[in-house]
């Protein structure tokens, strides 16, 4: 078992790495919200900062009903999709067919030259195409889908770069994760506050202005640390999340750059 997370105290003070309740996310606003503070320890201590920015945590039973599931629509969209280009391609039919936004019926028309056992399953195809965009159809699918193991052993070793799996810190034995590409933020001077916990019917309009915290129908919510992820997992997890911002783009080099570099180097090596 992991030492993931810092001996539980009752009270934690704000830090790189902390973690508190009652956060948002806006893929998922019905998910019971976590967040983890990313702000540098430096600015912290120093008191630098005037705002604290942390990363979302959702459970992992809501990512797979989430974006696991989004994962699945699109490979599978995509898989169909090149099964009808083929099929269009080889018997001579516009691809475009399926680019112009039209009705299936009017693209079944447009494919109707197809021979009929080919054409049939065409349309099949073009049905599957539009129903896996359907969240409960979907959802259906995806228990059969035999690349679950393949994406789940993915996000484990940290191949699926928008997301982090961490153990959850009540119990090791379920999971949680980190949503590295949604960015929140609070304020330091409310931020300081979550070592004691924060009421929500103390919470004024300014507050719900300056920082992204889950606003309940009754004003129940009690805002306070509950962990704090150790070193070097956190440094880990920060690196996980500079992947998707500090990459840098460049032009890519012509298409025939080989060439041309194998020329300069045999004019190299005869002189």
């Amino acid at each position: 078992m992991r030492n993931v997370y810092e001996a539980k105290k009752v009270f934690i003070d704000i830090q790189q790495g902390v973690i508190f309740n009652n956060c948002i996310s806006e893929n998922y606003p019905n998910s019971d919200v976590y967040g983890v503070i990313i702000t540098p320890r430096c600015d912290i201590d120093h008191f630098n900062v005037t705002t604290i920015h942390y990363l979302p945590i959702v459970p992992f039973e809501d990512w797979i009903n989430k974006d696991l599931l989004k994962i699945f629509q699109e490979r599978e969209e995509k898989k169909i999709l090149k099964r009808m280009y083929s099929t269009l391609s080889q018997n001579n039919i516009s691809v475009s067919i399926l680019n112009n936004n039209l009705k299936n019926e009017d693209i079944v028309k447009a494919a109707s030259s197809l021979k009929t056992n080919v054409l049939s399953e065409f349309e099949k195809d073009l049905i599957e195409k539009t129903s896996i965009k359907d969240h409960d159809y979907a959802l259906k699918a995806l228990k059969k889908w035999k690349d679950v193991k393949n994406v789940i052993k993915d996000l484990i070793k940290g191949n699926i770069r928008e997301f982090y799996l961490i153990e959850d810190w009540e119990n090791p034995e379920k999971f949680k994760v980190i949503l590295l590409r949604e960015i929140n933020r609070l304020t330091f001077e409310l931020a300081v506050k979550l070592r004691n916990g924060i009421e929500e019917h103390d919470l004024r309009d300014h507050d719900w202005l300056k920082n992204n915290l889950n606003k309940s129908s009754d004003k129940s919510n009690i805002y306070f640390t509950v962990a704090k992820i150790s070193s070097p997992h956190i440094e880990h997890l920060l690196q996980a999340f500079y992947y998707n911002f500090g990459r840098i783009g460049v032009d890519d080099f012509q298409v025939n750059i080989d060439e041309h570099l194998l020329n300069e180097t045999n004019k190299i090596i005869n002189i």
